[in-house]
């Protein structure tokens, strides 16, 4: 139960981190052009999958209680 209740912790963190990295909120690099090469090639998977992480971190949370 515990376990299932830090997975969920984990993953709707990570999920909250993948939609900020996605939406430019955060940045991976100082450096502005590394980000904006680094966005290019994942920000669209990081605004697809942050959404369905968050989901999943939330239900394990929700579920672990």
């Amino acid at each position: 139960m515990i376990s299932t209740l830090i997975d969920g912790l984990i993953s709707l963190a990570l999920g909250i981190w993948m939609l900020l990295l996605g939406f430019k909120v955060v940045t991976i690099s100082s450096d502005p052009e590394k980000s904006i090469v680094w966005h290019q090639k994942w920000g669209l998977f990081m605004k697809i999958a942050g959404p369905l992480v968050t989901l999943w971190g939330a239900y394990n949370f929700v579920r672990a209680l």
